[in-house]
């Protein structure tokens, strides 16, 4: 909490507290904690005075998503106020930021149509450089593999993707990692 309230928020102090509350998150815990928890979570996003931290603040949601939730519709909360700080500061979010977006609302089964009317910068995204290439994510996180794949598609709809979540070093693994024009790996969500 006190974290969250601190009045210095630079973009290495954000990437800190999104690690510690990755961690946080992945501690058993009441109700009431992850209430506070998630509470300080949201004081950031909706405080959040910087058009460059919009990455973080829908990673931050990701997070959130990714971990058990005691209250599992709390996690709206803060995604609500992810978007309500993006509509406050009138940012132009890329077709990427959008796409995330949607994959988040569409997870936490929320109506996209809260997307509606937020600007979209025309610009060239870097996915664009994934065209008609094969791209393979590994991640013991499936969920989170499957919405960056679901991104991926639409971003750039030639791009081929697969996501491994395999467990041991398997063939299919090894053959995805030698034939794959772009191999990611997710190493805080990998076992090799």
């Amino acid at each position: 909490e006190l974290y969250a309230l601190s009045e210095h928020r630079t973009p290495q102090r954000l990437e800190s507290f999104s690690e510690l509350l990755e961690n946080t998150l992945a501690c058993a815990m009441d109700t009431g904690m992850y209430e506070r928890v998630l509470d300080s979570a949201g004081i950031l996003a909706e405080d959040n005075q910087a058009h460059k931290a919009i990455d973080w603040m829908i990673d931050l949601v990701g997070i959130v998503l990714d971990s058990h939730s005691p209250l599992p519709n709390r996690r709206e909360k803060l995604l609500w106020s992810v978007l309500h700080s993006i509509r406050r500061l009138g940012i132009e979010l890329t077709k990427w930021q959008r796409e995330t977006l949607r994959v988040l609302l569409r997870a936490l089964q929320q109506d996209v149509s809260a997307l509606d009317g937020l600007a979209v910068k025309e610009e060239i995204s870097p996915l664009t450089l994934c065209a008609h290439k094969s791209i393979c994510i590994y991640t013991l996180d499936e969920n989170s593999g499957n919405r960056a794949r679901e991104i991926i598609e639409v971003v750039c709809p030639s791009a081929i993707v697969s996501v491994l979540s395999d467990k041991v070093g398997s063939v299919g693994l090894k053959h995805q990692a030698r034939s794959a024009d772009i191999f990611v790996m997710v190493w805080r969500a990998a076992k090799h």
